[in-house]
C-alpha cells in the first residue's frame, strides 16, 4: 500500500500476492486488519478464509527467567522501556525517541532500550543500543524491560509484539494495523488513539505522519501508574504458539 513505490512497485508486488489468494483453496492471514485491507485492495476478493495472529512457543518466550539487569548496571528502581524491531522507516524509531525525551523530562528513573540494528544513533546516557540479537538470548532482553512500546504505522501483526507480551511486558501501541489486536486479545496494555485512522488505501508508506504525543503520553502514565493491574492481567496464553498451531491444523 505503498503510493511511491519506494522499494518495489506496489502493482506488480500486489498483483503476485492476489494472483497466489487466487490460485488457493483458502486463505490465512495474521490479522484482521490484514483481511481487510486484502479486501479492499483486492476488489474481488471471496475465498474462505480465517485468522491466525502472530504466535510465540512461551515455554522460551515467557515472564520468569534471566534478564539484563545486573550486566548493563540497571537500578531496580528504574522503569525500563523497550523497543524491538527490523528498524524501517514505518517503524518509527525517530518517533519513539522524541517520545522518550519527552516523557523523560517528567518521569524520573527511566531507560530505554533499543533492540535492532540502528544506523543513526542518538546519544543519550539513559537509551542503550542493544543492536542486532540472535533469536534464543531476546527473552532475556525483554525481561529486562517494564514496558513495551510498538510504534510502527500500519504494520500486520508483529512479532517483536508478541514477544514482548509473552515475556510478560505491558505494552503499547498505536491505534491503526494489526498491532492492536495482539494487545485486545492479551488484556496486554492499552492501544492508544494516537494515530488517525488509516482508510486503507494507498499511503507514502515511508513517510510516516507523526503520533500525537499528548494522547500517547496519557495512555503511557495510565500503565505507567496502574503497572501491576496492566502486568498481572496479561492472558498468556492467548498468545502461545502450541494455540495457534491447533487452530492451523484444524
Amino acid at each position: 500500500f505503498d503510493k511511491k513505490n519506494t522499494i518495489n512497485n506496489t502493482f506488480n508486488t500486489n498483483k503476485k500476492i492476489f494472483d497466489s489468494i487466487d490460485g488457493s483453496i483458502g486463505t490465512i492471514f495474521v490479522s484482521e486488519f490484514t483481511k481487510e485491507l486484502t479486501q479492499k485492495l483486492h476488489g474481488n476478493f471471496n475465498k474462505k478464509n480465517i485468522v491466525i495472529n502472530n504466535s510465540v512457543p512461551i515455554s522460551i518466550f515467557k515472564p520468569d527467567g534471566e534478564n539484563k539487569r545486573k550486566k548493563l548496571k540497571i537500578k531496580k528502581d528504574t522503569f525500563v522501556i523497550i523497543a524491538s524491531s527490523s528498524w524501517r522507516r514505518h517503524k518509527r524509531l525517530s518517533e519513539i525517541l522524541e517520545f522518550f525525551n519527552l516523557i523523560n523530562s517528567e518521569i524520573k528513573n527511566l531507560k530505554l532500550i533499543i533492540l535492532g540494528e540502528v544506523k543513526k544513533k542518538i546519544i543519550d546516557k539513559d537509551i542503550i543500543y542493544a543492536g542486532k540479537i540472535e533469536p534464543m538470548k531476546l527473552p532475556d532482553w525483554y525481561r529486562t524491560g517494564n514496558i513495551y512500546i510498538n510504534l510502527a504505522w500500519i504494520d500486520h501483526n508483529p512479532n517483536t509484539l508478541a514477544e514482548a507480551i509473552a515475556c510478560g511486558l505491558p505494552s503499547i501501541c498505536t491505534n491503526n494495523g494489526g498491532n492492536r489486536e495482539l494487545i485486545e486479545n492479551c488484556d496486554a496494555g492499552i492501544v492508544s488513539n494516537a494515530d488517525e485512522n488509516f482508510n486503507f488505501e494507498l499511503v507514502d508508506y515511508y513517510n510516516p505522519p507523526k503520533p500525537n504525543y499528548k494522547v500517547l503520553k496519557n495512555d503511557f502514565l495510565k500503565i505507567y501508574e496502574n503497572y501491576s493491574f496492566y502486568k498481572n492481567n496479561i492472558k498468556y496464553e492467548n498468545i502461545s504458539l502450541e494455540k495457534a498451531s491447533i487452530k492451523y491444523i484444524k
